[in-house]
């Protein structure tokens, strides 16, 4: 196990899994969500779309807690 994990997962185990033809199946990404989630909407939506879900953050966050709670 990397020590660069920030939340291992059950799931970790794909990333470094290999297809039948050799490659690679996953990807591991050592970086804050936040940070990649951004740069990957920033790709996918229009200026307007984008400050729409930076501003939606807070809201979005809230409801991340309140489904760990249950």
């Amino acid at each position: 196990m990397c020590a660069n994990y920030r939340q291992p997962t059950p799931f970790d185990h794909i990333c470094y899994s290999v297809g039948d033809d050799g490659t690679l199946v996953g990807s591991r990404v050592f970086r804050d969500c936040d940070e990649l989630m951004q740069k990957l909407m920033s790709r996918l939506l229009s200026a307007d779309e984008l400050e729409a879900w930076v501003n939606g953050r807070t809201e979005r966050l809230a409801e991340y807690a309140k489904q760990r709670q249950s």
